[in-house]
């Protein structure tokens, strides 16, 4: 945003008093003032859905070393009740 300010005032200081070309450098800043904050809302929505991404492949990560755990401690248990004698 800085820098197309600053190249906004650079074309308003060469164009000096010619109107037509100061205009033409207004319309330029401002089409420009419109596309940046769709290509702002882009890589938002990029990093959202990257982060979402991430958060769900370690969940599932997760749930699935909690259900091998939940797993291997039920089969241990179900080994020592048949090893006591009755």
């Amino acid at each position: 945003m800085a820098e197309a300010a600053g190249d906004l005032a650079a074309e308003m200081m060469e164009a000096g008093s010619d109107t037509t070309r100061l205009a033409a450098a207004v319309t330029r800043w401002q089409d420009g003032a419109r596309a940046r904050p769709q290509a702002d809302l882009r890589g938002w929505l990029t990093l959202c859905t990257n982060c979402s991404g991430h958060l769900a492949r370690e969940a599932a990560q997760a749930e699935t070393e909690i259900l091998d755990n939940t797993v291997e401690i039920a089969r241990r248990a179900g080994h020592a009740r048949h090893a006591t004698p009755v």
